[in-house]
């Protein structure tokens, strides 16, 4: 942005409608005062609106809201309020200052949210209270509020087709449960006033009898009248028909036993026939009103099943109902309504059937979006950038809060994950916002530093430094973030007056500006003319040195004037765009073969790298060789050139290098030989070589066999160096050797004694005696001296290998017998305990006091199981003794243990036995241990 930019107004001051709605649409919302002053100035409803959906600051809201703004903007202003009200309860309904929140809404959809999603109990019974439409209360029954708001709502509501509706549809049984009760009342007030309308019992005829007529007569036509009452009575059978036919049954007169005519006769008869009838169709009524009232249950128990969601048993319950629907007459009753109920109850198992295919379907789709707003949650705690966070916070709690209550239950760990996630996002929030005040504090004072700089412009006479300097400032003021609100408009209008008041003086530096900027204009036009002539060079070489040379001098000359510029670098880029195209194309063209080329040498490349990875002496001329090849093939592609030369130098200076360290180190090496070899010189001179001397002589001779080649020019030099030193030593060595070999020849004899003498050893009848003399015998091998070189080591090695063998051997051995008797002394202690469980000799702990080698938890463990096998059998001396027989076959192919723990099992094992034998019903005389038993017990004591 130049200089002059910054003077311009902003877009969201256009005197463009759309303009400004754009604007304000790109507006941030931490540009809170910008945000103000469009939502209390501009005079387009529409663009304040937008400028208030941008607008997420509570304290901004709620000053605005005490603000006089247009009732419309008002509204809106409340509207978002309330909203950012309802979101922090729901996200931190625990806090206390919900319930101050709670107490500035007025909104009723509001309300019905936070009674129905609220985690405090406290605030969702506020919220209901606050509630006055019974239609929302209603809806807000369906929904699972908790049965203390359920109940404080159903007592502001009166109508009874809601309190009808509530009873059916409520989603918490005790709203259910207290709908009925409040409708029961009413329902008794309309059954009153409907009894009070019914067709009254047929009265006596209200005519007075002619007085001439006979009382034959009257009472011919009371029983008539009687008669004709009951006949109506069974025709309209009522609930209280029996009232109604014992008043008529205490009407009937008492006839005389003789003197009444026939008609009389007949009335009497006719009388009890009705009667009977009226018992008849009287019992077929209560019958079929109790039938009716047990389908009203069955229909009843459905919708329980129905909330239990035992779909399977609602269904079967649903069809035999319907099943006994259909089959009965109904005479008395309208089956309409119980109809009505059972269809209702129908679409209530098909609608739950969905539901749940629908609950099961989306189980994975909800923990899937359960998970992804944990981690979104998570990443907000972490993020760097907060200031769109609150409102993306918003929505994914929102989110969460679409989440069933049933899928919430189900996982707790998310819930809890997500909260906690939550609290923590709240918490970094309130950190970041209050850092950001202080940043806002600090943001007042550097602009205020700023206009204190600007201001100070006026004093200075140089107008290029400042206007050079005013920039400088302009730039600063716009990297340094907002400040207080308070503080926003006043300080910028003083920044920006200043900065007016130089730019001003600056005029006259700017018109400078503009004639420079002209004159580069001409020189860019002739670095276009330039640039042109050379697009269609074929000199590529020099062509694309002249037109890179002039891409720096574009850069260097400065900016044209502003209205020429771009036109200006799009002409000049077009011609050297022109020329280096066409130079890719020829280079594109060459692209092949040097591709091909490239091929080779890396070729060869790999067979060098190949061959340095175990270099030798004799490779040089192999490599040499590839040297050659390399120069015969043609250059590659540009980009591959200086690479693949530094990869092929790479491996040929490895091995030459390789090869002189090797040659210059194998020169110190055999220097040093010579060097010790001639020190070696004067101690050997008249007097006996050392065997030792003599040892090291040949010893850096085997040495020099060992290294390598050394520098041409210095190789016979050390040589003769080498080999004239080392045969001074020879003619004395001979004489040594011809000793050494005397001694070493007595030394080999007494050697093969020793080595027969331990041969010997082996056959001494126990291991200790073995084992004596094979240390007497290491101690003698010692102390003689060694025997020929050819000897020696054959000799030890046999020697070595027998003792060895012996010792080996006899600690193998000792180690498995003891892991054999050990493991023997556990099966018998095992063995000993069942016996002893079976015979109830004694108990766990008595046998732990006798040392066993079981411990307490294996012991509990085999009693565990003696006890398990004995559980279903008969406790019989019979049944004890197939076990006891069992016992002793298993005993019987354990062999021996411990020498001193040997005894005391017998002992333990055969008491155990002769319990069982003793204790035998059917033995009278003692039983003697078994021949078999007495042999193994010989058998292990050995």
């Amino acid at each position: 942005m130049g200089l002059f930019d910054f003077f311009k107004q902003p877009q969201w001051k256009s005197g463009k409608s759309s303009v400004r709605l754009a604007a304000v649409q790109a507006i941030q919302s931490s540009e809170i005062s910008t945000l103000l002053e469009i939502i209390r100035d501009d005079p387009d409803d529409t663009i304040r609106l937008a400028a208030l959906a941008q607008l997420e600051d509570r304290q901004s809201l709620e000053k605005l809201l005490s603000e006089t703004l247009p009732e419309k903007i008002h509204l809106a202003v409340s509207g978002k309020l309330e909203k950012q009200y309802t979101e922090s309860i729901l996200d931190n309904s625990a806090n206390d200052a919900a319930s101050t929140l709670l107490s500035k809404i007025t909104d009723q959809q509001l309300l019905a949210e936070i009674a129905a999603l609220a985690e405090s109990v406290p605030l969702r019974l506020k919220a209901v209270e606050k509630i006055h439409d019974p239609l929302l209360l209603t809806s807000l029954l369906q929904r699972p509020c908790g049965k203390k708001p359920a109940l404080a709502a159903i007592k502001k509501i009166s109508d009874p087709d809601l309190l009808e509706k509530i009873s059916q549809t409520a989603a918490s049984k005790a709203a259910r449960h207290q709908a009925a009760l409040k409708l029961q009342p009413e329902k008794n007030s309309n059954a009153a006033r409907l009894a009070e309308h019914s067709p009254a019992p047929p009265r006596q005829a209200d005519h007075e009898l002619d007085t001439s007529t006979t009382e034959s007569d009257k009472l011919r036509a009371d029983c008539r009248n009687l008669c004709d009452q009951i006949e109506q009575l069974c025709e309209n059978m009522c609930d209280n028909a029996d009232e109604s036919f014992a008043s008529i049954v205490k009407q009937w007169p008492e006839l005389p036993s003789s003197g009444a005519n026939n008609e009389v006769t007949a009335l009497e008869k006719e009388y009890q026939e009705l009667c009977i009838k009226f018992s008849t169709t009287r019992k077929a009524f209560l019958a079929e009103h109790k039938h009716f009232g047990q389908l009203g249950a069955t229909c009843e128990q459905v919708k329980k099943l129905l909330r239990k969601d035992n779909l399977a048993g609602a269904e079967t319950l649903l069809d035999e109902t319907f099943a006994d629907l259909e089959q009965t007459t109904w005479q008395w009753v309208n089956s309409t309504d119980i109809a009505q109920c059972l269809i209702h109850r129908r679409q209530e198992l098909e609608q739950r059937k969905d539901e749940l295919n629908v609950i099961a379907n989306r189980e994975d789709e909800q923990l899937e979006e359960a998970t992804a707003l944990c981690e979104k949650m998570e990443q907000f705690v972490e993020a760097t950038e907060r200031f769109h966070l609150d409102k993306e916070s918003k929505n994914v709690s929102a989110r969460w809060r679409k989440l069933s209550d049933s899928f919430k239950e189900q996982h707790p760990e998310l819930a809890s994950r997500f909260h906690t996630a939550r609290e923590q996002f709240q918490h970094k929030q309130q950190e970041f916002y209050k850092e950001q005040e202080w940043q806002r504090w600090n943001n007042k004072n550097k602009k205020e530093e700023l206009c204190q700089k600007v201001a100070a412009l006026h004093e200075e006479e140089n107008l290029h430094l400042a206007a050079k300097k005013l920039k400088e400032y302009q730039t600063a003021w716009k990297s340094i973030g907002p400040v207080p609100q308070k503080d926003s408009t006043g300080i910028w209008k003083r920044f920006k007056t200043t900065c007016d008041e130089i730019y001003a003086q600056c005029q006259e530096f700017y018109t400078e500006l503009d004639q420079k900027r002209q004159e580069i204009t001409a020189v860019k036009e002739k670095f276009c003319e330039l640039a042109e002539e050379h697009s269609e060079s074929t000199s590529w070489k020099e062509s694309a040195d002249f037109l890179k040379d002039l891409q720096k001098q574009w850069k260097a000359a400065g900016s044209a004037e502003r209205d020429k510029e771009q036109e200006l670098y799009t002409r000049f880029r077009k011609a050297c765009d022109a020329f280096f195209d066409r130079r890719s194309i020829f280079y594109a063209e060459q692209d092949a073969l040097r591709q091909e080329n490239l091929t080779k040498k890396e070729a060869l490349c790999l067979e060098v790298e190949e061959l340095v990875q175990t270099p030798a002496m004799d490779l040089g001329k192999k490599i040499q060789a590839i040297q050659k090849q390399w120069k015969q093939i043609g250059p590659v592609p540009r980009r591959h050139d200086e690479k693949i030369w530094k990869r092929f130098r790479a491996g040929c200076d490895s091995y030459f290098n390789w090869l002189d360290a090797q040659r210059q180190k194998n020169l110190r090496l055999k220097t040093s030989l010579c060097e010790l070899a001639e020190a070696l010189i004067p101690a050997a001179d008249g007097d006996p070589i050392a065997p030792g001397t003599i040892d090291t002589v040949i010893g850096m001779q085997k040495q020099w066999k060992t290294i390598g080649p050394v520098p041409r020019e210095k190789s016979d030099e050390l040589w003769q160096r080498f080999t004239g030193t080392c045969d001074l030593f020879f003619v004395d060595r001979k004489r040594q050797q011809e000793e050494q070999e005397k001694t070493r020849h007595a030394n080999l004899n007494a050697k093969e004694e020793i080595l027969r003498l331990a041969g010997e050893a082996m056959a001494l009848p126990t291991d200790q005696e073995i084992t004596d003399r094979l240390k007497e015998l290491q101690h003698q091998w010692k102390a003689i001296g060694p025997a020929p070189r050819e000897h020696e080591q054959i000799l030890w090695d046999e020697f070595h290998g027998l003792c060895n063998a012996f010792f080996q051997k006899k600690r193998e051995q000792y180690l498995e017998k003891n892991a054999v008797l050990e493991e023997n002394l556990k099966k018998k202690e095992e063995l000993c305990f069942q016996l002893e469980r079976i015979t109830g000799q004694r108990s766990a702990g008595a046998a732990a006091a006798t040392g066993s080698a079981l411990d307490l938890v294996e012991q509990f463990k085999i009693a565990r199981e003696a006890n398990f096998m004995l559980a279903g059998k008969t406790t019989s001396t019979q049944k004890k003794r197939e076990e006891v027989r069992r016992i002793q076959q298993e005993w019987k192919k354990i062999g021996p243990t411990f020498r001193e723990q040997e005894q005391r099992l017998w002992k333990r094992y055969r008491k155990a036995i002769d319990v069982i034998y003793t204790d035998a019903p059917d033995h009278g005389r003692k039983t003697a241990p078994r021949k078999e038993d007495q042999a193994a017990a010989a058998k292990t004591s050995e």
